[in-house]
């Protein structure tokens, strides 16, 4: 048995695109996977086939955290790092 899935259409939000543009208000982001292929103002992508809304209204929307001072090289704490949006890391080195 296989489960249909769908994507969701993000939309309404604030994107912080983290490529140093100005936060955009009343955005849609389609993100598939684990990357964003579409983004821009609220209405520019369009309906696409496929596809749940979701109204992200009051929320911000961004590719992924940057940890920029870290010290653990345990596993455990790389793989919180990720599913708390964590994408990228500043080593820090050990703490003796």
């Amino acid at each position: 048995m296989t489960r249909e899935t769908s994507r969701l259409l993000l939309h309404g939000g604030t994107l912080i695109d983290g490529a140093g543009a100005p936060p955009m208000s009343k955005a849609s982001v389609l993100p598939e996977g684990d990357r964003v292929v579409r983004g821009g103002p609220d209405g520019s992508i369009g309906r696409v086939p496929g596809t749940t809304p979701m109204d992200v209204s009051w929320k911000t929307i961004v590719p992924g955290l940057i940890d920029l001072h870290h010290h653990s090289t345990f596993d455990a704490d790389m793989r919180a790092h990720v599913k708390n949006g964590v994408t990228g890391i500043r080593f820090a080195g050990l703490v003796r």
